[in-house]
């Protein structure tokens, strides 16, 4: 992948940014970690994804892609740990 996705962890939320076109333009996403439902870690030959759960259906899914796969992991325990903060 080119243009690996963004994550950046605050204190009350996670934001997204996917690269599109190739890196011209991009979308970003902020979800609140009381919104978060879970996070799962989808491990593949090389990277690793994570997909984050949204909780009532306000947010799509959101899936995190492009990351070596100790990256990855590492993501979604950082994730686990801010939602249970909340």
């Amino acid at each position: 992948m080119i243009f690996p996705d963004r994550v950046e962890l605050s204190n009350s939320a996670v934001l997204v940014t996917k690269k599109k076109f190739f890196g011209l333009t991009s979308t970003s996403e902020e979800v609140s970690y009381k919104r978060i439902a879970s996070v799962r870690l989808n491990k593949g030959l090389i990277s690793g994804n994570v997909v984050i759960e949204t909780a009532g259906g306000s947010v799509n899914d959101i899936e995190v892609k492009g990351f070596k796969k100790k990256v990855a992991s590492k993501l979604q325990a950082r994730l686990k740990e801010s939602i249970s903060k909340e």
